[in-house]
């Protein structure tokens, strides 16, 4: 009988946990190695949710991209039993002059997707909460359930997987990584799936940005809860936010470039009193009912940032796979990308990964 195939990943959040989904149907033994453990709060699949939106301005290709993810988050529900895409839609707010906004519209009504385009008085009509001249509203979009979404996938993965926790890795290639103990394990195929961490194991431009979040308790619950109240980009200020979640609290953050920072520094996991106040700022002009929201918790998350943000996919070598850089917009995309790794490694090429994804490895060492 033909022995399994040996894979190790490198990452334990949830492009790590993808690829280990989709490889769990074939015939490898999957071992996964994780820093920390595979909940700890420095990794970026540990949170509340994520966008989960098509809307790209013209950006059509990543538009495309997000249909093609759709039936594989239905997939992993069904394997799972869990329920992670929650449909609230998702509301740009601007002004008509707005490009992104203009373009935004056309390019989902191309695509056949849902959406509105709503001057101040429809706004105001349908979402009273808001403060703005214009807002064009994806019907179909929402937030994903982020940890939920790596408990869904271990779930579905079931027992066909090896988990190191608390195992750091220093170096990757040739099918072996080294530990910081020194010692090296080898494999038929590496993949390198480490976030934030990835430029310091593979030599890529992916940088780790600083990313403040901060959550709050509406006084009139009611008022935000997610069948009256849409996940929302206020586009000139560079602030996002959530729909109350499980009845909790809400999740505002900032899409803005963060500064760089070493992931390994946890002086840089503290979110400044200068961004908590700029965004009861924000509140007081825009969502004036939030401007008296209890603060209940912040949180830095850390970007693995490319220039383009165009995220960075394919062979290292004849034996070591990357998926990184993706930049604060990937999660909508985390089943399918555990798809076209687990593809990449069984064709043992990556010829099907777009140009626009593997053009930064072409010094890689194949």
């Amino acid at each position: 009988m033909a022995k399994n195939r040996k894979v190790i990943i490198v990452g334990g959040g949830a492009m790590a946990m993808s690829s280990a989904w989709h490889l769990s149907k074939l015939d490898f033994d999957i071992e996964i190695i994780e820093q920390y453990e595979v909940s700890n709060p420095w990794n970026a699949s540990q949170d509340m949710n994520k966008v989960f939106r098509s809307v790209y301005a013209d950006n059509t290709f990543y538009t495309a991209l997000v249909q093609k993810a759709r039936p594989y988050w239905a997939q992993l529900e069904r394997e799972s039993g869990l329920s992670l895409l929650q449909r609230t839609g998702v509301l740009l707010l601007g002004t008509q002059s707005d490009s992104f906004l203009s373009e935004s519209y056309q390019a989902l009504q191309k695509h056949g997707l849902a959406v509105d385009a709503l001057n101040e008085s429809a706004l105001r009509h349908r979402f009273p909460q808001f403060r703005s001249t214009y807002g064009v509203y994806e019907q179909e979009a929402g937030y994903i359930r982020a940890s939920d979404t790596v408990t869904a996938l271990r779930k579905a993965i079931g027992d066909k997987l090896l988990l190191r926790e608390h195992t750091k890795v220093v170096e990757v290639g040739n099918g072996s990584v080294r530990l910081e103990n020194g010692q090296v394990l080898t494999a038929d195929f590496v993949i390198v799936c480490a976030g934030s961490w990835v430029s310091k194991l593979i030599d890529i431009p992916v940088l780790a940005t600083y990313q403040p979040i901060i959550y709050i308790e509406p006084k009139q619950k009611a008022d935000f809860d997610a069948s009256v109240f849409p996940v929302f980009a206020y586009l000139n200020f560079g602030y996002y936010g959530f729909p109350l979640f499980d009845n909790q609290s809400i999740k505002v953050s900032t899409h803005a470039p963060g500064v760089s920072v070493d992931p390994d520094d946890k002086a840089m996991r503290e979110v400044k009193d200068s961004f908590v106040a700029s965004c009861y700022d924000f509140f007081d002009s825009y969502i004036p009912a939030l401007k008296d929201a209890k603060l209940v918790d912040t949180k830095v998350c850390l970007y693995a940032q490319t220039a383009d943000e165009d995220f960075i996919m394919g062979y290292w070598d004849s034996k070591t796979l990357v998926a990184g850089g993706f930049s604060g917009h990937g999660f909508k995309f985390v089943p399918l990308i555990g798809k076209m790794v687990c593809d990449m490694l069984e064709r043992g090429d990556d010829t099907q990964i777009p140009l626009r994804f593997k053009h930064r490895l072409t010094n890689a060492h194949r």
